[in-house]
């Protein structure tokens, strides 16, 4: 059975959105912001760049899915950790319909491409909804959640 570490877990998710391409609303490439996701976007104001994205993981616990998992020494945990994706889209208040228009089908082909690596190493990942929608000076910040379900090896 494949194990995978939390890190390689986030990695894999902002593997599969870096660089894609969106297709429908606003067309443009996502980027990881350098800054990481905890800032995005109030702590570097320089990285307030539309289309720009940070993943972060929380809350990793055995999954309540399968009780009375034993902790056994060798054999891997199955567990859940709660993925956030936040994303910046521009919001002008020139255009303020329209940019939102765009942000909900930018929300939506990011969706697509996170439940997309289902199925690699046993990972398995659920939306949960969008938490936070929040204009930011010309930038809405969209927070995107979900529950990623895979195995961690034990020592």
């Amino acid at each position: 059975m494949a194990t995978l570490r939390p890190d390689q877990v986030r990695a894999r998710i902002a593997a599969t959105l870096e660089g894609l391409t969106l297709t429908t609303g606003t067309l443009g490439t996502l980027r990881e912001a350098p800054c990481g996701y905890r800032d995005i976007p109030d702590g570097v104001p320089d990285q307030r760049m539309h289309l720009a994205f940070g993943v972060a993981l929380s809350n990793t616990q055995p999954d309540p899915a399968v009780p009375g998992q034993r902790q056994t020494q060798g054999r891997p945990l199955r567990v859940v950790s709660t993925v956030a994706v936040r994303l910046l889209h521009k919001h002008r208040r020139s255009d303020a319909i329209a940019d939102e228009d765009a942000a909900m089908a930018a929300e939506s082909e990011v969706i697509q491409a996170v439940l997309g690596v289902n199925g690699a190493s046993g990972l398995q990942v659920v939306y949960t909804g969008t938490q936070q929608r929040s204009a930011v000076s010309e930038s809405m910040l969209i927070e995107i959640q979900f529950f990623a379900t895979y195995h961690i090896a034990t020592v």
